[in-house]
């Protein structure tokens, strides 16, 4: 009952849960811009644009 009670909490004070510690690389053009990370260390390509 109290690891039941623990993981409870300890999952909902939780914001981010690192699965990997590796953090992804993209290779682009120099003409790429606007590529960013999420805070979970995912790519964010929905601003990127040439230019």
């Amino acid at each position: 009952m109290l690891y039941g009670q623990l993981n409870d909490v300890l999952l909902d004070q939780c914001f981010l849960m690192p699965i990997m510690s590796v953090i992804p690389l993209v290779l682009t053009s120099s003409k790429v811009q606007g590529i960013s990370y999420f805070h979970n260390e995912g790519i964010d390509m929905r601003a990127a644009t040439t230019g």
